[in-house]
């Protein structure tokens, strides 16, 4: 199959090995269509780099939620004492309850962090896999705390 001339003219112009034809003297040898096709290009590419970047945004926006409501349900299991006035057993519950939570919001932050690696490639996004893999490993370690076992497994006294 034998290429355009308008195709050939569109990849000679997107090479960036020289000036815009439309910028050159005399150079009337260009017609509108090609001209529009080439800014549609080169505007397209830098749709998607900026759409590249909110995306990081929101998904590093959406870690540091995650991560900080984590974070406040595990300090909410640890509490001993109830500043609602609550007896034994219903501390014991809202312990239970807090800790559940917080293993859901960690089952979330897993998944959620298996998604972000397998979508984020690129010199750009390297900052924002670090931070997920500094904070992962956190995560894993305190895996080991009874504090962060399944719901079914959790042990009736709570060790902060």
């Amino acid at each position: 199959m034998v290429p355009s001339t308008e195709a050939l003219f569109l990849e000679a112009i997107l090479s960036g090995e020289k000036a815009w034809p439309w910028q050159l003297p005399n150079s009337d040898s260009f017609d509108l269509r090609t001209k529009r096709r080439a800014f549609d290009l080169v505007m397209a590419v830098k749709r998607l780099e900026e759409g590249k970047k909110i995306l990081v945004t929101e998904m590093n926006h959406h870690w540091k939620v995650l991560s900080t409501r984590s974070d406040s349900l595990k300090e909410l299991s640890c509490l001993q004492n109830s500043p609602l006035g609550l007896s034994e057993d219903g501390m014991k519950g809202l312990q239970i309850m807090f800790r559940k939570k917080h293993h859901d919001i960690r089952e979330i932050k897993t998944h959620a962090r298996r998604r972000y690696l397998h979508v984020l490639t690129g010199a750009e996004t390297i900052s924002f896999l670090q931070s997920l893999s500094d904070e992962s490993s956190d995560c894993d370690s305190d895996s080991s705390d009874d504090t962060c076992e399944a719901p079914s497994r959790l042990p009736s006294v709570v060790q902060c």
